[in-house]
């Protein structure tokens, strides 16, 4: 892809591009699926790229509850509550250590 600017050209490497969002879904799903072992309430891991996160069986542990805690700590996720699954749409330059971020600070809420 090559972007065109009065100010600036910008050259994307399609290759790299995908490695990187493949390398940082694989890193993110493995760390949802930790916390779906940890947590008896958190049904499912699943996704590529974007993930989501399931939960079950418990009122303390609604998607709509993490959500919101999420957001008063400055994540921003995505909620589907009728299914009570919250989607985490990463933007393509998530680096590892913010990924590492948002995967603590779930498992505290989740605690």
């Amino acid at each position: 892809i090559l972007i065109w600017s009065s100010k600036f050209k910008l050259e994307i490497d399609h290759d790299n591009i995908y490695m990187v969002l493949v390398h940082s879904g694989f890193h993110f799903l493995g760390g949802l699926k930790t916390l779906v072992n940890r947590y008896e309430g958190v049904a499912e891991a699943r996704g590529r790229v974007a993930v989501a996160l399931e939960f079950v069986g418990n009122k303390n542990m609604s998607a709509s509850a993490i959500q919101q805690m999420l957001q008063e700590r400055g994540f921003l996720v995505g909620c589907y509550p009728a299914a009570n699954i919250i989607r985490f749409d990463p933007a393509l330059t998530i680096s590892k250590h913010e990924i590492d971020r948002t995967l603590d600070c779930l498992d505290m809420i989740l605690k």
